[in-house]
């Protein structure tokens, strides 16, 4: 069976996507033999292309999405559920060459309402990088040039498809909702949607899919081996001197800051802290985040602090007595569900607060604040029990989908039954 995927970062980097699609790529092994096929959505030409398991594919090694599929050949595509140019031009042409498309949901928090989300799109759009860029891949409309790079390949396979009147409709419609922000939605092309949860439908876009058949409750493979390291340690405090992990957010990066507000966040934040002496280490995104410039930023301020990146947040979480966090990410939905003891600090910026997060609050596990009284409540949370009750255990259950282990199983049978 050969399975292809899209991806803007390697398959060896740690990212909930990939740990999830290499969960269902094991159970398959189990059953078949199985090739992997990852399509790499970058703005440079790859170079390394040396993974454990499976094939890179260069995305700018094809002319568009019909060429990626005549090539290729996949039994199946494996799809985001949204709809962004390249997923989109997979999708079409896999519809074209009746290729299965199984669109899965691999993440638990949502932005399905994101009408108070005030992001600068405009500047974000002509920023310099992209998330998955680092400091030194920076150059004058970086991310507006590959935009138009991603575009002009839909647009082409538009074309590649069939020269007709509706084609020239379509190409007119893309345009206009790729320009107006519109064209990311559900992808509507899918022949099965394998979705976490119920909930999933209510809380996402899946509830505009016709034919409701296609819609499968499978679990979350992520989930399930997140499950076996979440709550399996004693949230006491462990250190004479608090030590505190700061779990970053890619504002920056995704364009809900900008590089000033950035560093006068981090700058305020590690000062209080340092002047506190309370002892704290990073753990930044695994792919949207530069290591680097948090490491030169914490030597211009003349700080010593590790910084964790390749690490998984729960291989090292409970070595720390309070875990910092603030903006809007699934970190911080999955330390409130383990009941750890977590700062939350204003951003300063209007963005939805994570899934959770008021649960834990309410509960005592979670305590919202600002850089002015930081210190005290960090202070105040060290007190706290850090028990789970069955209130907040049930709000846990109605958000994440039931753990029994199975869920990559259940992905791989009906993969194989296509």
């Amino acid at each position: 069976m050969k399975i292809l995927i899209v991806s803007p970062i390697f398959p060896k980097e740690h990212n909930i996507r990939i740990d999830y699609v290499n969960s269902v790529v094991d159970s398959l092994k189990e059953k078949t033999h199985i090739e992997v096929y990852w399509l790499i959505v970058q703005p440079d030409i790859i170079t390394e292309n040396n993974i454990p398991e499976g094939t890179i594919l260069d995305l700018h090694k094809f002319s568009d999405g019909v060429d990626l599929i005549k090539k290729i050949k996949p039994d199946v595509y494996l799809a985001n559920p949204t709809l962004e140019p390249i997923n989109y031009s997979i999708s079409l042409a896999s519809m074209f060459f009746n290729i299965p498309i199984v669109c899965f949901e691999h993440s638990f928090f949502d932005f399905s309402n994101q009408k108070n989300v005030k992001a600068n799109k405009f500047s974000l759009l002509f920023s310099d990088q992209l998330p998955t860029d680092t400091e030194s891949q920076s150059y004058l409309l970086r991310r507006f040039r590959f935009s138009l790079f991603k575009f002009s390949f839909l647009l082409k396979t538009r074309l590649s498809l069939k020269k007709d009147f509706n084609q020239l409709i379509s190409l007119f419609k893309d345009t206009f909702n790729y320009f107006s922000g519109k064209l990311v939605k559900i992808n509507p092309f899918g022949n099965l949607y394998l979705i976490s949860s119920e909930r999933s439908i209510k809380t996402s876009n899946l509830k505009i899919i016709e034919n409701k058949n296609s819609v499968i409750v499978v679990g979350n493979p992520y989930w399930d081996k997140l499950s076996s390291k979440i709550r399996n340690k004693n949230n006491s405090s462990i250190s004479k001197i608090p030590k505190l992990l700061i779990v970053t957010n890619s504002l920056y990066e995704h364009g809900y800051w900008n590089k000033s507000q950035r560093e006068k966040f981090l700058k305020s934040l590690f000062s209080v802290l340092s002047q506190n002496n309370f002892s704290f280490a990073l753990k930044i995104h695994p792919s949207s985040e530069d290591k680097a410039f948090y490491e030169s930023f914490l030597k211009k301020l003349n700080i010593q602090a590790e910084v964790f990146q390749d690490q998984y947040l729960w291989d090292i979480a409970y070595d720390y007595d309070v875990l910092i966090s603030y903006g809007h990410s699934q970190a911080i939905t999955e330390i409130a569900y383990s009941g750890h003891k977590l700062i939350f600090l204003d951003a300063g910026i209007p963005i939805p607060k994570a899934i959770l997060l008021k649960n834990a609050v309410d509960e005592g596990n979670a305590i919202e604040c600002n850089f002015e009284n930081l210190s005290i409540k960090i202070n105040e949370i060290l007190k706290l029990s850090g028990k789970i009750s069955e209130k907040f255990q049930n709000s846990c259950d109605s958000i994440f989908p039931k753990i029994d282990g199975k869920s990559s199983d259940k992905i791989a049978n009906i993969l194989l039954d296509l």
